[in-house]
C-alpha cells in the first residue's frame, strides 16, 4: 500500500524549530520577492510564501510588477538589498527578461533562493536552493539519507527552478542520478524510469510519468506544477503511479510547503552570518 509523505508535517515540525530561532534574535531579518508578470503558480506560491512568513514573524515585502525590464528589476533588487536580509526574484520571468542577468544582480549574501548557482558557502555553512532542501527533508521523512544512500534515482528534467538545484545537491552528496531530458526516447525514458528506486519529476506537465513508467515500489516524488482543466493544481505524475509507488510526496501537499520553510531557514542563516552576528 503507498504511504503518502505528508509535507504540510514536515513544515510544522521545521516551523517550531525555526520559531525559536527567530524569536532568539535581537532583530528580525526581512525577505523581499520580487514578481514580474501574472502567472497563476507564482501568485499562489508567492502568498504562500507571504502567509508562512506572516506566522513565523517575519515581513515579506513583494514587488510586483505586470510587465517590466532588465534595467527596472536590477535597479529593484539593488534596492531592497540594501533594506532586507533576503531577495529573491520569483521565477519564471517572462521572455522579454534576461533571467540570468537579474539573479546575478542579487548580492550573494542576500539570496535566499540559491539560483545563481548551485549552491552558496559562507565558512562552515552552505546553502542549497530550498526546493533541494526540501527533496532532502521529504526523502528523510522515509528513512532514505542522501549521505548514505545507495538506491538508482531518476531526475525528469533539468529545468533551472527544480532539477538542476537537485542534481546538484546529489552530485554533492556523492549520488549520481539518471537525467530523463526532452530527447531521452521513450524506450530509454520507460527503461530507466522502471529501473529506478526513486523517481523525482518537476517539468510541469501533467502525466509526463504514469503507472506503466514506474516498478512496483519505487519512491515518487513529485515537484512538478500544474492547473487541470478545472484549473485545480496537479503534479507530473499520475493518481495511478503514486498508488503504485511504496511512498509518493503529491502535489499539492508535498515538496511545496517544506520548500517554503526551507527557504525562511536560508533567510534566517544568512541573517545569523551578515546581521546578527556582528
Amino acid at each position: 500500500m503507498a504511504i503518502k509523505i505528508d509535507g504540510r508535517k514536515i513544515q510544522n515540525d521545521i516551523k517550531k524549530k525555526l520559531i525559536q530561532k527567530i524569536d532568539g534574535f535581537s532583530v528580525r531579518p526581512t525577505i523581499a520577492i520580487i514578481f514580474v508578470g501574472s502567472d497563476k503558480g507564482s501568485e499562489q506560491y508567492i502568498r504562500m510564501k507571504k502567509k508562512f512568513g506572516e506566522m513565523i514573524g517575519i515581513r515579506v515585502d513583494i514587488f510586483h510588477f505586470f510587465e517590466s525590464t532588465d534595467e527596472k528589476i536590477i535597479k529593484v533588487v539593488e534596492g531592497v538589498s540594501r533594506t532586507h536580509t533576503g531577495v529573491m526574484i520569483q521565477l519564471p520571468l517572462p521572455d522579454n527578461i534576461d533571467t540570468k542577468k537579474v539573479l546575478q544582480a542579487i548580492p550573494q549574501e542576500k539570496d535566499v533562493d540559491v539560483l545563481q548557482k548551485p549552491k552558496h558557502v559562507f565558512s562552515d555553512t552552505v546553502l542549497y536552493s530550498p526546493v533541494a532542501t526540501a527533496f532532502e527533508y521529504v526523502l528523510k521523512e522515509v528513512g532514505v539519507d542522501l549521505n548514505t544512500c545507495k538506491k538508482k534515482i531518476a531526475l525528469v528534467g533539468f529545468g533551472k527552478t527544480v532539477g538542476a538545484p537537485i542534481f546538484y545537491l546529489l552530485q554533492d552528496k556523492g549520488v549520481k542520478p539518471i537525467v530523463i531530458q526532452k530527447d531521452t526516447s521513450l524506450k530509454d525514458r520507460y527503461n530507466i524510469l522502471r529501473s529506478s528506486d526513486i523517481i523525482v519529476s518537476g517539468v510541469g506537465t501533467h502525466g509526463v510519468v504514469n503507472e506503466d513508467m514506474i516498478s512496483d515500489g519505487s519512491i515518487c516524488i513529485d515537484v512538478g506544477f500544474s492547473l487541470d482543466e478545472k484549473g485545480q493544481t496537479v503534479g507530473d505524475f499520475t493518481f495511478e503511479a503514486y498508488e503504485k509507488s511504496s511512498f509518493f510526496s503529491p502535489v499539492p501537499g508535498g515538496v511545496g510547503p517544506v520548500g517554503i520553510v526551507a527557504l525562511f531557514e536560508n533567510l534566517c542563516k544568512l541573517h545569523e552570518i551578515f546581521s546578527e552576528s556582528r
